[in-house]
C-alpha cells in the first residue's frame, strides 16, 4: 500500500529565463500582502516586498524574473494569446477571456482566465468556473510555434482524455489549487471554499503572492526580518545559503522534479515546505503511469525524460555529487537568466575545464566532431536537447551523462542530430569504437537491471541485481531512491538476504526518503525476521518513515502493528496528519473495529477531503455498521472525484444489488489494500 496525495508538481512548469523573446513580466506591486498571517512553526511569511529594503540588488534582478511571474493573474483588457488562435475545437477562447468547452456530461460549461502560467515556452490558462473552481484549460500555447496545442492529447498519440478520467479538465486531476500547489505561489494554502450538491469539496487557495517569491526558496521571512530588526539578522534566518552544494539542488528539485506532497495542504501552515530540500515533506515519483501528460518520465537507465525535472537530473551528475557544482553555476539564482560564465563564448568549456581540463584540452580526440559544428561543445553532448519540453521543441538533459544508449541504439545524445540519417550507422559503429568510461558502465548497469525488470518481471536475480545497485552510496540518493522503489513483492516469500541486507542498511540512510522506500519494500518482500528492525525505525524523526515502517510490521504479520500505529498517532507531527489517520482507520477496518475504523476515516477526510481511499474504506466501515445508504453516498463521491476508482465502483454496486460489498471477488475492495489512496486512488492521478 502506497499513500499519496492528490497535489500535482504539474506540466505549468517554472520556466527560468534567460532566451525568451517574450515581454518582461510586469515588476511587482507594492500592494501589502494580502494573507500576512500565513506560516507555521518556522516563522511566518511577509511577501517579497519586504525584502527590498536591505537587499535591493537581488530583488530588482528577481523582479524581472521568470519565476516571478510564474503565475500571472489576468485581466480584460491585457494580451491573451490563446484568444488569437483558431486550432481550438471543441474549446473557444474570447478575448475578453471568456472560455467554453464541453463538461463530463457534454454539455457547455463556461467560465473565465483568471491566471496565466509560464511564458517562455509555453504559456497556459487557469479559468474560473461558475462554481468556484480553478482549473487549468485544457488548451495551451506554443509560444515557440505560435500555435495552440493540447498537451494531453498530444503526448497520449492524439487521443484527449476522456469524460470518465481524473485529468479530464473539469475534473480533480485538472484543479489547479491542487494540481498547481505549492510551486506557482509562494506560501500557498487550500482551505475548503464550498461543496457541491453532490458533497464535492471546491477547494480555493490563499497565498502571500502568486509567483515564485524570495520565500519560495529562502523560506519564511519572518524570523529573517524580525532578526534584522534586531540587529542580528544572521544567515540562520534564511534557507538555501549560498555554497549549500546537493542541499541547495534539492531545494530546487521541490519544484523541478515530480514530487507527491506529503502532508494535508487543507491547512493554516503551507504543506509545501518552502526553502526545504524535495525529501522534507515530499516524496519524489518515479512515475505517473495514470496521466498521460508524464507517461514514460525517466530514461530506462532513469534519467527523467520529462522538462519539469531538471534539479532531479541535476542531482544524479557527478558534477553535483562529486564537483560540488550546483545550478548557480549555469543560472543566475535571481534573475532566472543564464549566468555570465557559460554566456560567455565558448563559456560550456570554460565552466568545465577546472574539473575537466585534459579532455577540453584533447578537442576533437573527445568531441569526435570539428571545432564549431554541432557536437563540438561539452553541452551538445553532455546536456543533450532530448528531454520532452513543455511545447514541442525539446528541453536539455541535465544529467551531464555520457551519450549512453542500450545496446544496438544510437547513443542517447547522437540521436538528437543523427537518428534517421545516412550516417546513423557510422555514428553507431564510431562510438562502439570508443573506451567506454566509468560514468557510461553505471549507466549501463542501471539501464540493463530496469530493462530486465520491466520485459521480465520479478526475478530472484534481477532483485538482487536492482538491491546491490541501489547499495552502492556513489549513486546519489534518487537513483538509489528509484532502484529500491523498484524492488518488486517476491512471489515465492520473502527475499533473499543479497536483497535483504541493503534495505535494512538503507533504513538507517541520511536521506528520509530512502529511508521510507525501504520500510516500504521491506514491507514486501522482508521476513519476519526483520520486525525487530522496522519496530526501531519507528522512532525515525521523519513522520511518514514511522508510519511506512509501522505498516511494514503489520504486513510481516506483527500483532504489535496497531497498537504501535496508535501510539504514533499521538506524536505532535502526525495527530494531525490525514495519512495517519487513514493507516489507522484501514488497520481498524481489517480488525473488524468499524466503530473505531469510521472515526479514523472521518479525521482523515476532515483533514483532507480528497482522499478516495478514505472514502472508500469508510463505505466499508459504514456497511459494517448497518449504514448501506451512507456507504453508498461515500462511494458516489469517491467516483465523482475519479470515475475509474474501480475498488469503490464494485462496492457501490455490490450495495445496489444487496451484496456484501468487499466479498464480490477476489480482489480486495479496499481502497488501501487495492490501490493508493490519493486523488485517483485505483486507477488514480498520481499526484505529480
Amino acid at each position: 500500500m502506497e499513500f499519496r496525495t492528490p497535489f500535482f508538481a504539474m506540466s505549468l512548469a517554472i520556466a527560468i529565463a534567460g532566451c525568451s523573446n517574450a515581454p518582461p513580466p510586469p515588476a511587482p506591486s507594492s500592494e501589502a500582502v494580502a494573507h500576512a498571517g500565513i506560516g507555521g512553526p518556522s516563522g511566518h511569511f511577509v511577501g517579497s516586498q519586504a525584502c527590498r529594503e536591505c537587499h535591493a540588488p537581488e530583488y530588482d534582478s528577481w523582479a524581472g524574473s521568470r519565476h516571478r511571474s510564474t503565475l500571472r493573474p489576468w485581466t480584460n483588457g491585457q494580451p491573451l494569446r490563446l484568444a488569437s488562435t483558431t486550432n481550438l475545437a471543441p474549446y473557444r477562447v474570447s478575448s475578453d477571456g471568456a472560455v467554453l468547452g464541453p463538461g463530463t456530461d457534454g454539455n457547455e460549461v463556461r467560465g473565465n482566465v483568471a491566471f496565466l502560467v509560464g511564458g517562455r515556452h509555453r504559456e497556459d490558462a487557469l479559468v474560473r468556473l461558475a462554481d468556484g473552481r480553478l482549473q487549468v484549460f485544457p488548451i495551451a500555447f506554443d509560444i515557440d510555434r505560435g500555435e495552440a496545442f493540447e498537451p494531453l492529447k498530444e503526448i497520449a498519440g492524439g487521443t484527449p482524455p476522456p469524460p470518465d478520467v481524473v485529468d479530464f479538465w473539469t475534473r480533480v486531476g485538472r484543479n489547479a489549487d491542487l494540481a498547481c500547489y505549492g510551486c506557482h505561489a509562494t506560501g500557498q494554502t487550500v482551505e475548503i471554499a464550498a461543496r457541491s450538491q453532490s458533497g464535492l469539496t471546491l477547494p480555493n487557495s490563499k497565498w502571500v503572492e502568486p509567483g515564485v517569491g524570495c520565500e519560495a526558496c529562502h523560506g519564511p521571512g519572518g524570523p529573517h526580518i524580525a532578526a534584522a530588526r534586531a540587529g542580528k539578522p544572521g544567515p540562520e534566518t534564511v534557507r538555501m545559503p549560498r555554497g549549500g552544494g546537493l542541499a541547495t539542488i534539492d531545494a530546487c528539485a521541490a519544484c523541478h522534479g515530480l514530487r507527491d506532497v506529503l502532508p494535508s495542504p487543507f491547512n493554516t501552515a503551507p504543506a509545501h515546505r518552502y526553502g526545504e530540500p524535495l525529501v522534507a515533506a515530499a516524496e519524489p515519483l518515479l512515475s505517473v503511469a495514470a496521466n498521460s501528460e508524464f507517461r514514460d518520465p525517466f530514461f530506462t537507465d532513469l534519467r527523467p525524460s520529462t522538462y519539469q525535472q531538471e534539479a532531479i537530473a541535476f542531482s544524479q551528475s557527478g558534477c553535483a555529487r562529486k564537483g560540488g557544482m550546483t545550478c548557480a553555476a549555469c543560472h543566475d539564482v535571481h534573475s532566472g537568466s543564464l549566468s555570465a560564465a557559460i554566456s560567455a563564448p565558448g563559456g560550456d568549456a570554460g565552466v568545465c575545464a577546472p574539473c575537466h581540463a585534459s579532455v577540453v584540452a584533447s578537442g576533437t580526440t573527445h568531441t569526435l566532431h570539428r571545432p564549431g559544428s554541432p557536437g563540438a561543445n561539452c553541452l551538445d553532448c553532455h546536456m543533450a536537447p532530448i528531454v520532452r519540453g513543455p511545447g514541442h521543441e525539446p528541453a536539455r538533459d541535465h544529467t551531464m551523462t555520457p551519450p549512453v544508449a542500450g545496446r544496438g541504439e544510437i547513443p542517447a545524445a547522437c540521436a538528437a542530430c543523427h537518428a534517421g540519417s545516412k550516417n546513423a550507422a557510422a555514428v553507431v559503429a564510431a562510438w562502439k569504437r570508443r573506451p567506454v568510461g566509468r560514468a557510461a558502465t553505471r549507466r549501463l548497469e542501471i539501464g540493463a537491471a530496469v530493462d530486465e525488470a520491466v520485459r521480465r518481471g520479478a526475478t530472484p536475480a534481477n532483485a538482487t541485481a536492482i538491491a546491490r545497485l541501489a547499495d552502492d552510496v556513489e549513486r546519489g540518493w534518487f537513483l538509489r531512491w528509484a532502484l529500491i522503489q523498484m524492488l518488486p513483492e517476491s512471489p515465492a516469500g520473502p527475499a533473499s538476504e543479497d536483497v535483504l541486507q541493503p534495505l535494512r542498511r538503507a533504513l538507517t540512510d541520511p536521506n528520509p526518503a530512502i529511508r521510507r522506500a525501504a520500510a516500504r519494500a521491506l514491507g514486501r518482500c522482508g521476513k519476519p525476521g526483520d520486525i525487530e528492525t522496522l519496530q526501531r525505525a519507528t522512532e525515525d524523526p521523519d513522520p511518514w518513515t514511522t508510519l511506512e515502517a509501522t505498516h511494514a510490521m503489520g504486513l510481516l504479520g506483527s500483532p504489535a502493528a496497531g497498537a504501535r500505529l496508535l501510539q504514533l498517532l499521538k506524536r505532535p507531527d502526525l495527530i494531525a496528519d490525514a495519512r495517519g489517520q487513514y493507516m489507522f482507520g484501514h488497520a481498524c477496518l481489517i480488525g473488524q473495529d468499524a466503530p473505531r475504523a469510521e472515526t479514523a476515516l472521518r479525521r482523515a477526510l476532515e483533514i483532507n477531503p480528497m482522499i478516495v481511499g478514505a472514502m472508500n474504506d469508510l463505505g466499508l466501515a459504514l456497511v459494517a455498521q448497518g449504514k448501506r445508504e451512507q456507504a453508498m453516498e461515500e462511494w458516489r463521491l469517491a467516483l465523482d472525484i475519479n470515475p475509474r476508482f474501480s475498488a469503490a465502483r464494485r462496492n457501490l454496486e455490490a450495495a445496489k444489488a444487496k451484496l456484501t460489498p468487499g466479498e464480490t471477488s477476489g480482489r480486495p475492495t479496499s481502497g488501501a489494500g487495492a490501490a493508493p489512496p490519493g486523488a485517483a486512488g485505483d486507477p488514480g492521478p498520481a499526484p505529480r
